[in-house]
């Protein structure tokens, strides 16, 4: 194990990792007082090397970038979301070539999410210590346990691949596991939420959904908490939120009582008088009183729902695929309601696996 803090020992290990064909990436960031995460360490293991770049070295990054967009390195992540969150943040890079280990366990007969520690002890018979899972990663030096740690949490990563891919085999589902990596939804969401400008927060028009119906005002919080990088809760909690919909208040006064004193909302005049409009007009709409709420479904759509999830149950068995990754209860119950519904199962792979029984069967 390398810790990489200075420019020299960056240039000549990631040297070595470009020629790599497969790495295992993990990464340490803090988030605790910010809605985006801040990187703290990056791992980046292979058959040869284990290295630990430390982000606030203060380091010219390119060539660590280079690695992360070379389409010919397979980058083997476990629960990718999140770690790709952090290295676009610093970075405006988006990984490539990625295979997540966690859906990879999900297509070999896993029911639900599984976690890092499980599957390295399901697979490799190694129990990983988590004790320092939540350290504090921002803080220098960090202790020699810390980078044990951290790098454990990429060591097995390649290993980990290897057994999963030779447990998926080469046919049809393994087909389908690449095109899942090939379509990760949330990278389209992480580029709009950066894009994200303060014109756009005062169009009051986005806040409303069902055709201008209902105030989505988790959503409002969503893009305050991203403009000022800060944390949901430190904008708005959801127990303010619950109240205020509640309450429905016609003035100010009654306003700010619903919203405790540590609200961001509260610290901000502008923010502050745009939330109160929001709120204000929300109430005041003739159209409020027409608000749609949510249908209940009839005996025969009851029928149809239970059936498809008896299918879905059957069909994620016989594949040995996580049910959760192949079709939602959520999505099951929208598609019978609205027949032409924008579900995930009525695309890709999960229409050959699931989606067109449901087609048939509606």
């Amino acid at each position: 194990m390398q810790i990489i803090d200075t420019q020299k020992k960056l240039e000549n290990n990631l040297a070595l990792i470009l020629s790599e064909k497969v790495i295992g990436v993990d990464t340490e960031f803090v988030r605790k007082k910010t809605y985006w995460p801040e990187l703290s360490l990056i791992q980046l293991v292979s058959e040869s090397v284990e290295l630990i770049v430390d982000i606030q070295s203060g380091l010219d990054l390119t060539i660590l970038w280079d690695v992360f967009r070379n389409k010919d390195i397979l980058k083997v992540f476990h629960s990718c979301k999140q770690d790709i969150e952090a290295i676009y943040y610093l970075s405006d890079v988006i990984p490539i070539s990625i295979y997540d280990t966690q859906i990879g366990a999900m297509f070999c007969g896993y029911n639900e999410p599984i976690s890092y520690a499980k599957i390295v002890e399901d697979f490799l018979d190694i129990k990983l210590e988590k004790d320092l899972q939540y350290s504090e990663w921002g803080r220098r030096p960090l202790s020699k346990e810390m980078y044990e740690y951290a790098i454990n949490d990429a060591r097995y990563l390649i290993k980990l691949y290897t057994l999963l891919m030779e447990t998926i085999g080469k046919g049809q589902k393994q087909a389908w596991l690449y095109e899942e990596f090939s379509d990760f939804s949330f990278i389209e969401e992480f580029k709009d939420k950066k894009k994200l400008n303060k014109r756009e927060l005062f169009n009051i028009a986005n806040y409303f959904n069902d055709d201008n119906c209902t105030l989505d005002l988790k959503k409002f919080r969503e893009d305050v908490a991203i403009l000022k990088n800060l944390p949901r809760k430190f904008v708005l909690s959801d127990k303010e939120i619950y109240y205020i919909k509640k309450e429905k208040p016609n003035d100010i006064n009654r306003l700010k009582n619903l919203i405790g004193p540590k609200s961001y909302i509260k610290e901000d005049k502008d923010i502050f008088t745009l939330f109160a409009n929001l709120v204000f007009s929300d109430n005041n709409s003739p159209s409020a009183v027409n608000k749609k709420y949510k249908i209940k479904l009839t005996k025969k759509e009851k029928d149809i729902v239970k059936e498809l999830e008896n299918k879905l149950i059957e069909t994620s068995s016989k594949l040995e695929i996580c049910p959760y990754i192949l079709a939602s209860k959520p999505d099951i119950r929208t598609f019978v309601q609205n027949h032409d519904a924008n579900v995930k199962f009525l695309k890709g792979w999960r229409y050959d696996a699931f989606g067109k029984f449901a087609v048939k069967i509606l």
